[in-house]
């Protein structure tokens, strides 16, 4: 039922945000986001590509975050910055000229398992501080100033790093984090850092620790009755029914569910990041239902829910823009620069942004 008769406001554009990613992991091949962003940058010529720019700014994207999802578990920032790369072309300050091309919001993610908070608070003077003596870090830098706002530390932090950690306990996670807070703060203390959410146990015992020393928490959705393998077997009649009826069921429950906690533990109400969000249709067979528009629909209930002012959402990224397993934009790169002329064709999921 739409109430057209109620008024909630204007819609914030914030939950309309994308991931761009530049991650470099043995899960995905290097080059193809360290140096092309997935076809979106120009690594021999140091340009992005203007094709994909012109979709990005044909739906007002107005926040990216960046340099993506697990595989910044092996992202080491200190690597991909200065002249003389011959990796990482695609790297931190190049990242920044496209959320300046866009005026976009950046959002960075930071590897908890590469690195520590004394890594994480040479970032922020890297990004924010003046060029002089005081911020030997800020003097690598040939830009002004970034003015970078927002920081997760760490990204699904509880499943481990898909290597050598299976996972991470939610008190270890806390006490890491309010090392990370502190850091952070001390470099620029205008800096709001989140923490990764999970599950409710999850949450509750990261919250009792963190407490007040938390400027938004990190959430991630995926409505999905299954995945992989189960997935495919199963009609998409049932598939699609089950998945929009979680936004409603489950995600505004959590949400409301996650506020309350907030309110007990850190004694007000936090805004929250859904830093990730999509159909979690992971199967190909019989079809791709992520490209779907089933998957669009689904999309579309998320960010309805996203939208209520109740629920406090301050920014959403969709995964994710360009290429990869889930681009709402595509040309079939393969991590080759002859392929950047390739033309891009939109998927469906685009067409709930635009």
């Amino acid at each position: 039922i739409v109430d057209v008769g109620q008024d909630l406001g204007a819609g914030n554009r914030n939950v309309l945000g994308l991931n761009l990613l530049g991650i470099n992991s043995s899960i995905k091949p290097d080059n193809q986001y360290t140096d092309y962003a997935g076809g979106l940058w120009d690594a021999l010529n140091n340009i992005f590509i203007q094709e994909p720019i012109a979709l990005a700014r044909q739906i007002k994207v107005k926040t990216l975050r960046f340099p993506g999802g697990c595989g910044t578990h092996e992202y080491d920032w200190k690597k991909t910055i200065g002249k003389g790369r011959n990796k990482f072309l695609f790297g931190l300050d190049e990242f920044m000229r496209v959320a300046r091309e866009l005026n976009a919001e950046p959002v960075i993610t930071l590897s908890y398992f590469t690195g520590g908070p004394q890594d994480a608070a040479d970032l922020v003077e890297y990004l924010n501080s003046a060029a002089d003596s005081k911020h030997p870090w800020a003097l690598k830098r040939t830009a002004e100033p970034y003015g970078v706002k927002y920081f997760e530390v760490g990204n699904e932090v509880d499943h481990g790093d898909h290597k050598d950690i299976k996972s991470v306990s939610p008190e270890k996670y806390a006490s890491d984090f309010l090392l990370y807070y502190d850091a952070m703060k001390k470099a620029d203390p205008k800096v709001q850092v989140g923490a990764v959410l999970y599950n409710n146990a999850w949450n509750e015992a990261v919250l009792k620790l963190v407490r007040d020393k938390i400027d938004f928490g990190i959430v991630h959705v995926y409505p999905t009755p299954s995945w992989g393998k189960e997935l495919e077997t199963m009609p998409a009649g049932e598939i699609f029914s089950v998945s929009l009826a979680i936004p409603v069921v489950q995600v505004d429950r959590e949400l409301k569910m996650l506020h309350a906690l907030f309110r007990q533990t850190a004694g007000r109400d936090v805004p929250v990041f859904v830093t990730e969000y999509n159909g979690g249709f992971a199967q190909d067979k019989p079809v791709a239902y992520r490209h779907s528009l089933g998957s669009a629909l689904v999309n579309a209930e998320l960010i309805r829910i996203f939208m209520d002012p109740a629920n406090n959402i301050q920014m959403a990224h969709h995964w994710n823009f360009i290429n990869e397993y889930w681009g709402m934009i595509a040309n079939g790169f393969n991590g080759e620069a002859k392929d950047l002329t390739k033309t891009y064709y939109k998927r469906p999921n685009f067409y709930v942004f635009d």
